[in-house]
């Protein structure tokens, strides 16, 4: 009996301690900071990628509203800040752009921003890209012609990626049955250039696009993002810095 007395009290020990445990447990996660979620959809150029040409600005993309930039500057890998634009809210509120005022040189680059959102809670984040103009030799040079054209045909475009100079205006034209989309990058956001973003084009629809700025202009079409895409590259003739 006296064993028996023992073994009852020893699992009624054992319960008190697993149930303390239990709701101290809960205690600590009810207690704990969730992480904070983050907004920050994407950007142009993307994070880790490489442009044949400098970009005309660097833009963010977030899922919320934006309020107010504490801060977004772009420096070179030896540490240099490279622009003294300010940088914009867009209209859409959910899209920042910094203005590059100057052409950038070949080399890698690294954008750092806070970002601060309806609830005044704000958000640190940072993207590197590169500028590489070798990959120029693969593209079609038209520069010199008022008026380009770009076909859009068997899922692709033709020629997709062009040098043109400042002031030409591009035209593509759907040559197929499919639907198509002349879409700014990224996908699908579309912000980077924002007049660069067509209706849906049917079987000989057209969609023209005037250049002005030099810089790099990615592109694709929104209906088959992952097989159709290619970039405009706007050539003033005057060396980066």
């Amino acid at each position: 009996m006296q064993r028996l007395y023992s073994f009852v009290i020893i699992i009624f020990i054992l319960a008190v301690v697993a149930v303390g445990g239990f709701w101290t447990f809960r205690s600590q996660q009810a207690s704990a900071p969730s992480e904070q979620a983050s907004f920050f959809a994407d950007s142009t150029p993307l994070d880790g990628s490489t442009l044949p040409a400098s970009p005309t600005a660097v833009v963010l993309n977030f899922t919320s509203d934006v309020t107010r930039v504490e801060s977004f500057t772009l420096q070179s890998e030896s540490g240099e800040v490279i622009t003294s634009a300010e940088p914009l809210i867009d209209e859409l509120a959910t899209t920042v752009r910094l203005p590059l005022d100057q052409q950038l040189a070949d080399g890698s680059y690294r954008a750092d921003f806070t970002i601060c959102f309806g609830d005044e809670q704000c958000q640190e984040g940072s993207l590197e890209f590169a500028v590489d103009r070798a990959a120029l030799e693969a593209f079609t040079d038209l520069r010199g012609q008022p008026t380009v054209s770009i076909d859009l045909d068997q899922l692709a475009f033709n020629p997709a990626n062009v040098i043109v100079s400042p002031g030409t205006t591009v035209t593509w034209k759907n040559l197929e049955g499919l639907e198509h989309y002349v879409n700014t990058d990224t996908h699908p956001y579309h912000t980077y250039e924002f007049d660069m973003n067509s209706r849906k084009l049917n079987l000989d629809d057209e969609f023209s696009h005037t250049f002005e700025q030099a810089g790099a202009y990615p592109y694709h079409c929104s209906a088959h993002a992952d097989v159709m895409a290619g970039t405009i590259v706007v050539d003033d003739g005057q060396d980066p810095v």
